[in-house]
């Protein structure tokens, strides 16, 4: 018997075990409101049947149909590319106002719920600063 054929395969993380166990994959892209210090969910990319497809935000959804790249290995990935996709997502978006959850995963993904429409105003303009006494 070679040494090969007699070492045992080393035991799955608990991770690995979910992961085989789990039955829908996705990833959130959220958008951060500093006013309210939460998130709002835009749009959701869930991994059906080996492509990646989209609920949530249209405008978003078509920009994430184009593609989104992965720096680390420098590669630009489809939603055909499946979960290399979702975690590409994570890569491309991952700034402080608009970013992507990990991958999540489970026996269905969470219900997506349409984010209520609001209006950010800008603070009302009060003119410039006043001229000092001294400098007229």
């Amino acid at each position: 018997m070679r040494f090969s054929e007699s070492r045992e395969a080393p035991p799955e993380t608990e991770m690995e075990q979910n992961e085989k166990e789990a039955n829908v994959k996705w990833v959130d892209l959220v958008e951060f409101d500093g006013a309210k210090g939460r998130g709002k969910v835009l749009v959701r990319a869930i991994l059906d049947g080996g492509r990646v497809r989209f609920e949530g935000d249209a405008k978003l959804a078509a920009q994430l149909e184009k593609g989104v790249s992965s720096y680390t290995e420098q590669k630009r990935f489809m939603p055909e590319d499946g979960e290399q996709f979702l975690k590409a997502m994570g890569e491309e978006y991952r700034n402080g106002y608009l970013y992507a959850t990990g991958v999540k995963s489970g026996d269905k993904a969470e219900p997506f719920e349409q984010p209520e429409e609001h209006q950010v105003q800008a603070p009302a303009r009060k003119g410039p600063p006043p001229i000092p006494e001294d400098a007229k």
